[in-house]
């Protein structure tokens, strides 16, 4: 895995903490890896779910119909990777399931947090207080990982789970993928706690 850190200017970050950004290499076995990315390579639908309609998405749902056993894994790994999320953040979440993300080449992402507008706002999805990333292949150019604040840029190698809060304190993007496909598995954590009083607004807005 290429991976460089450099803290820059943190004492100018109030509560900033970069161990925060957790890498977990050999997350997923090589078996298992190589059975997904074969699904991977396999796949021809994809759905987007981006208001520019750039992003390649391949839900929960289309896994499933098509490969109980490749869902049935990935869900393994996925369920895995809440436990590890709860157990560093100290918070209930709840449940998701995997999905896959194709990036082509010309892709990248600018700097974002998944969470929190750049001013440190809710974001449209402000109930999001975590992301997390499993690396499926290496075959491609560019396409790293990186967070601005800490100048950290990451090139995890095929199998490595990498997980984050999403505030504006770890705000990150994606360099522009050169040359080859990218494949990841994203995901969303949403606090147990979070979506209780999201879900009591709402009926309180109906009374």
């Amino acid at each position: 895995m290429a991976f460089h850190q450099e803290f820059i200017g943190l004492e100018s970050l109030p509560f900033a903490d970069p161990s925060n950004i957790v890498i977990i290499e050999n997350f997923v076995s090589r078996e298992h890896l190589a059975e997904v990315l074969d699904y991977c390579l396999s796949i021809t639908e994809w759905q987007s779910q981006s208001e520019l309609g750039s992003d390649s998405i391949h839900t929960p749902e289309m896994i499933e119909q098509n490969s109980k056993k490749i869902f049935s894994i990935m869900q393994e790994y996925v369920d895995e990777v809440q436990r590890r999320v709860e157990f560093k953040f100290g918070r209930f979440l709840e449940r998701t399931k995997p999905g896959i993300r194709k990036w082509n080449p010309g892709e990248s992402q600018d700097v974002h947090a998944d969470g929190e507008t750049a001013a440190g706002w809710p974001a449209y999805n402000y109930i999001v207080d975590y992301g997390s990333i499993i690396y499926l292949n290496d075959e491609y150019e560019g396409g790293e990982l990186f967070f601005p604040k800490y100048n950290i840029h990451i090139k995890p190698n095929p199998g490595t789970l990498v997980f984050f809060p999403s505030t504006n304190m770890y705000a990150h993007g994606v360099t522009e993928v050169k040359e080859g496909f990218r494949y990841t598995s994203p995901h969303f954590w949403i606090p147990v706690k979070s979506k209780i009083l999201m879900e009591m607004a709402v009926m309180d807005g109906r009374e």
